[in-house]
């Protein structure tokens, strides 16, 4: 399958965001406030600051990538192979870094450690029972993605996506309409509703695609992305009132959309790939294990300062998807080639007999 670039820039855009913004938005924003500053960077920083703040464009992007990319693959793989597909993509690496960070936690404070909700962590079913969220709280859109890709393999199987592809749109604006009636989900502390005011971006990624591939129309796709943003501030208000005098949501759908139109454009090298192919290791490491590297003792405290604990996070996290992320997809398709393979077809025994009389 060809390699899609302008999804390559969009991952390394939507990491860059969350881990500005999770890590190093109040140093920027002391530097925006700072007179001893050349203005030109004041302002330089000032338009990065509402593409990073919280990490919130990030996330958005994340979705709309997630959507347009799975409505491909879907195209061409069965619904079993998807799915065990997706588990070997996210399970392995995700495991390793819950783990490492209990293995870290458990040093601490070993009363701490709750398997009931560390099994409910693993398995990414915590919404569904109040967990809190691993990670330094990155977990909560996962979890999100999980419920997608179960979603995406039903209509798969039912062949809403192939073979009555016409009923897919429809099914995406009910879908899409039922999460602004239900209630909220999650109901924890951390994502309260954050399925609600967040999945439906999954699906504007879903329409981009069959915009592309002229299955629906460009008014069918502006009217439903009018449709999404307009249930996207009402739940926002309604849900999560904190967050609107913020518009992370629509930067990200326009950082999305130029890239998209520039996809024909964009230029792709090793350095693109290389760094594209971080993301999903520095999404599930940032949020904590930036702030232990930087409690290192070792090299005389040279990882107190950030832009080394920097260098060391990402090193690590190259190290991670070489070592577990690359070889748990390598693993997913020999488990898929294994099933796809037929069993050899062995004679029975009457018709052997019937061979080695005719020999």
């Amino acid at each position: 399958m060809k390699r899609i670039i302008f999804l390559d820039w969009l991952r390394i855009f939507s990491f860059s965001s969350v881990l500005i913004g999770h890590k190093f938005h109040s140093i920027l924003l002391n530097i925006s406030n700072d007179d001893s500053v050349h203005e030109s960077s004041r302002f330089l920083i000032k338009l990065i600051l509402p593409l990073a703040y919280a990490g919130g464009a990030g996330v958005v992007v994340f979705f709309l990538v997630s959507g347009y990319v799975i409505s491909h693959v879907l195209q061409t793989e069965q619904p079993l192979e998807f799915l065990i597909k997706r588990i070997f993509r996210i399970y392995p690496l995700y495991i390793f870094a819950v783990l490492f960070q209990y293995s870290l936690l458990y040093f601490v404070n070993p009363a701490a450690l709750n398997l009931k909700i560390i099994i409910q962590q693993l398995l990414l079913v915590g919404d569904f029972f109040q967990t809190p969220c691993t990670l330094g709280g990155v977990e909560w859109t996962l979890r999100v993605e999980v419920l997608f890709y179960l979603f995406m393999f039903v209509l798969r199987y039912f062949k809403i996506i192939g073979q009555h592809r016409y009923a897919l749109p429809w099914v995406l604006i009910i879908t899409t309409l039922a999460l602004g009636y239900i209630p909220a989900f999650p109901s924890g502390a951390l994502a309260v509703g954050y399925l609600n005011i967040y999945g439906p971006f999954l699906f504007l990624g879903v329409f981009f695609w069959l915009y592309e591939n002229k299955q629906v129309s460009f008014a069918q796709m502006a009217v439903f992305t009018g449709f999404i943003f307009i249930q996207h501030w009402h739940l926002i208000d309604t849900i999560s009132p904190y967050w609107r005098h913020d518009h992370f949501a629509a930067l990200a759908f326009l950082i999305f959309l130029a890239v998209w139109t520039l996809r024909d454009k964009l230029f792709f090298n090793r350095v693109i790939l290389f760094i594209s192919e971080l993301t999903y290791s520095v999404y599930l490491l940032h949020n904590w294990l930036f702030d232990h590297i930087k409690q290192w003792t070792i090299a005389g405290g040279l990882f107190h300062q950030n832009r080394y604990a920097l260098m060391m996070l990402l090193a690590i996290s190259a190290v991670l998807v070489k070592a577990i992320e690359k070889p748990g997809i390598k693993l997913g398709r020999l488990l898929i080639q294994h099933l796809k393979t037929p069993a050899p077809n062995y004679p029975t025994g009457a018709e052997e007999a019937l061979v080695n009389v005719k020999y």
